[in-house]
Order: structure tokens, then C-alpha cells, then sequence
């Protein structure tokens, strides 16, 4: 239960920070800017592989104190 609360807690604190006004850059402007957009949105993967790695790994700091 902490494992999942901790990381909805970071994917909130993530979330809170999203600047409207660069993803609005990136559908009406150039070409760099939808780069960057694309490149903004493909970082999402390296966020959902983060908190998954800190959940697994609060799930196993659980399993191993628990055991014994």
C-alpha cells in the first residue's frame, strides 16, 4: 500500500508541474517546437519506468524486512 501511495504521490507532484502553454507551442508552432514536443511526450516512458522501478523496489524492501 505505501508503495503505490508513494508513487501516485510522484506522479502527482510530476503532473502538477506541466506548462500548457509549451504543449500549445508545440501544435501551432514550427518545426522545433514539435520536436520538442514529441521529445517532451516520449519522456513520459522514462517516468512510467521510473516509478515502476520505485514501486517494485519499495514491494521488494517490504518482502525482504518481512521475511525472517
Amino acid at each position: 500500500m505505501f508503495g503505490f501511495v508513494a508513487v501516485g504521490c510522484l506522479w502527482w507532484l510530476y503532473l502538477d508541474r506541466i506548462d500548457e502553454a509549451a504543449v500549445e507551442r508545440a501544435y501551432a508552432g514550427g518545426v522545433w517546437e514539435l520536436l520538442t514536443g514529441f521529445a517532451w511526450g516520449y519522456a513520459h516512458l522514462a517516468i512510467f519506468a521510473g516509478l515502476t522501478a520505485v514501486a517494485v523496489g519499495i514491494e521488494l524492501a517490504i518482502g525482504e524486512a518481512t521475511e525472517g
